[in-house]
């Protein structure tokens, strides 16, 4: 690979794929996500901080805000699926990023711990009872969505036990 084909993606790419994964569009994200992918599998060791920045800014982030949408976590979970699928990219984020010394971030410790978290769902951490409660409640009852709300949820901690299954 030349250099400045590598500083074109560097620059230019990584930078456009970063601001597209911002998207509220879906499709901008997804498409946006499967070239992050591509990059990650042929250009790993040309792009450690653009995988960091990537991983910590976009995928971390989506997963553990409460503000994300069920389709943007779908989106960053097949994401993290496909990466997963690959134990070299696995082990390369552990060394690059949780082994470095001078690394700012644990990675891999953060997907494990926010994959964890989604997988435990929303009152994972049991401080919302009565919110659980109230959900189930609503659920049985038929109320207001809540059975279309309770099978998303089911999918999301289904589909990241799955991938964190994949990553250990």
């Amino acid at each position: 690979m030349g250099d400045k084909f590598i500083y074109a993606v560097r620059q230019y790419l990584c930078v456009s794929l970063l601001k597209n994964c911002m998207s509220s569009n879906t499709s901008i994200v997804y498409l946006s996500l499967r070239i992050f992918i591509c990059l990650v599998h042929k250009f790993r060791t040309h792009l450690k901080e653009e995988i960091e920045v990537f991983l910590a800014n976009i995928f971390l982030r989506v997963l553990d805000s409460q503000n994300s949408s069920y389709e943007q976590k779908c989106l960053v979970l097949e994401a993290l699926s496909s990466l997963s699928s690959d134990p070299s990219t696995l082990s390369q984020i552990f060394l690059n990023y949780d082994c470095d010394m001078t690394a700012t971030n644990d990675l891999f410790k953060n997907i494990v711990n926010s994959l964890a978290k989604v997988a435990k769902g929303k009152g994972g951490d049991n401080g919302d009872l009565e919110k659980q409660e109230t959900g189930v409640k609503a659920f049985i009852t038929g109320k207001s969505g809540a059975k279309k709300e309770a099978g998303r949820e089911a999918a999301l901690r289904i589909t990241a036990l799955q991938v964190l299954v994949t990553v250990l």
